[in-house]
């Protein structure tokens, strides 16, 4: 079998992304804003509605929020896969036309698109079944052995369950972009396929790839937060069984930091599509030599 050249890999995303940045940024500037702006506001009516909903003791009236929201968050799910597939293009040297104004919809995004969705309703429905499972165990075990051993044996099968979810998860979603783009399928199944005696390799690329750019984010955005948060947090912690009383202050400060967050994550959206995308289109080139090979390290 086929061995992926994980260090190659991960140089090569490094590489395009931070290399190629002024093209990425021109790839994905329009999509990234709209996503943006459709989050500030989305974000801040929630915000606001339960709030107000505090204040008067009463449950707000957030329906449309809500629903604002949820839109606010399948119309950025499409604009992530415009955003992913012209900066898949840019990897494979597909793209054509000036990379300082992009914006398409095609057959390519929609099925990117479409395959987002699937992967979320397919982890959602292993995690349900998984639950499931776990829940019916627990009840037998329960009435066969102690409850201390009862409960042990049950954290070991949820850890268990997560951790099948993740290698599923994952062998689903490594390749379905590039495949989408090369080959004009669904994606996931050909991830599937592709994936197969690869999940060690694409975790380790997946941590070496994205955990410092979660860490850094986790950083800069804990800054923007400041002492008050940190401080609200630490004491929620301390004191779980009043969760509740804390959360009106700790909203008021997200709300309050709104601004700044969603300035954060606009900034870093090139970053961030750069690496999502990058490291599953270099590593499809590398196994299947599509639409060229790596190049030479």
């Amino acid at each position: 079998m086929q061995k992926l050249p994980v260090g190659r890999i991960i140089r090569l995303a490094y590489a395009f992304t931070f290399g190629q940045i002024g093209t990425i940024i021109g790839l994905v500037w329009i999509p990234a804003v709209i996503t943006a702006v459709m989050s500030f506001f989305a974000q801040g009516g929630v915000f606001t509605a339960i709030l107000a909903g505090g204040q008067t003791g009463v449950a707000a009236n957030g329906g449309p929020q809500v629903a604002f929201y949820l839109l606010s968050q399948l119309v950025s799910m499409l604009l992530f896969a415009v955003m992913a597939v012209a900066v898949a293009k840019q990897v494979f040297g597909m793209r054509e036309g000036s990379p300082l104004v992009h914006f398409a919809l095609g057959g390519q995004e929609l099925r990117v698109f479409g395959g987002i969705a699937g992967l979320i309703v397919l982890t959602v429905m292993l995690l349900m079944a998984a639950l499931a499972i776990t829940g019916s165990v627990e009840t037998v075990l329960e009435r066969l052995i102690a409850p201390v051993a009862a409960a042990l044996a049950t954290g070991a099968l949820i850890i268990a369950g997560f951790l099948a979810v993740l290698y599923f998860a994952i062998r689903l979603s490594f390749f379905f972009i590039p495949a989408a783009v090369i080959e004009g399928e669904f994606g996931i199944s050909k991830s599937w396929q592709l994936s197969k005696g690869h999940f060690w390799q694409i975790l380790v690329i997946g941590i070496a790839v994205l955990l410092p750019l979660l860490f850094t984010i986790s950083v800069i955005e804990t800054l923007i937060m400041g002492k008050p948060y940190l401080d609200l947090t630490a004491k929620m912690t301390n004191d779980l069984a009043n969760v509740a009383k804390y959360q009106p202050d700790l909203m008021r400060i997200q709300q309050a930091r709104l601004p700044f967050t969603v300035g954060l994550h606009l900034i870093i959206t090139p970053i961030v599509v750069g690496l999502l995308v990058s490291p599953a289109a270099f590593a499809y080139r590398a196994l299947t030599g599509k639409p060229q090979a790596l190049p030479d390290a």
